[in-house]
């Protein structure tokens, strides 16, 4: 199945599913607001707790009027499971979108770290790619020589010095890729894979750096004409 969606029908997506999660657990007034915010906001707080009330010791006789089960829980159920990981999983690609594949600390973020459902999780194309970022090692002869030696402590020292401003992630990896498809780059070349990337605090400042992955020019991958 391939379905092309808008901005505007993902937010209404999201919305629902958002609905439907809150639901399952039991924070009725937060779904509520999510389905009526206007009309919730004229209720108010004190009325939407009043409404909320007998909705919570119907469904959830077992919970306090403050408490619920956690989405992860069976009382929860399957449905509730798929809902947020769909919606958590469309969530972190528009998030990374924004921010042009850097990550944030914000929940947007997040992605389906849960899977409380144990499906395969929700596939949108391009996500994957998102993941992840690559930096050229610019002198690619050491870089060749060392990794040919699997000289990997004296690797990774030789790239910590070429390329100062790598950015952190949840991991790092050197990988060999190979651009014979890309008119921009002949051969292959030996990057360093960031899985996860955080932006470096300092930004984008230099005319020099590259606007796309906010690096010096001959440390990123992406193709520069002068």
């Amino acid at each position: 199945m391939k379905i092309t969606l808008s901005d505007e029908h993902v937010k209404v997506i999201l919305a629902a599913l958002e609905a439907f999660s809150r639901m399952r657990i039991g924070q009725f007034k937060t779904a509520l607001e999510e389905v009526f915010p206007q009309k919730c906001w004229n209720l108010g707080w004190n009325k939407l707790q009043k409404l909320e009330r007998p909705l919570k010791d119907s469904f959830f006789p077992n919970h306090p009027h403050n408490g619920g089960p956690g989405i992860c829980s069976e009382e929860a159920g399957k449905e509730a499971h798929i809902a947020y990981e769909i919606q958590k999983t469309i969530e972190q690609f528009r998030a990374l979108q924004k921010s042009n594949g850097w990550f944030g600390s914000t929940v947007d973020f997040d992605g389906n770290l849960l899977n409380p459902s144990g499906l395969p999780p929700p596939e949108i194309e391009g996500l994957e790619e998102m993941q992840y970022k690559d930096f050229l090692i610019p002198n690619q002869e050491v870089a060749r020589k060392l990794h040919e030696q699997k000289d990997y402590q004296n690797l990774w020292s030789f790239i910590d010095k070429a390329i100062p401003d790598l950015p952190k992630g949840e991991k790092s990896e050197i990988v060999y890729i190979d651009e014979n498809n890309n008119q921009w780059n002949k051969f292959p070349k030996y990057h360093v894979r960031v899985w996860k990337p955080r932006k470096p605090s300092k930004g984008i400042k230099n005319k020099y750096d590259c606007e796309r992955c906010g690096f010096v020019k001959h440390n990123c991958v992406c193709s520069h004409e002068d």
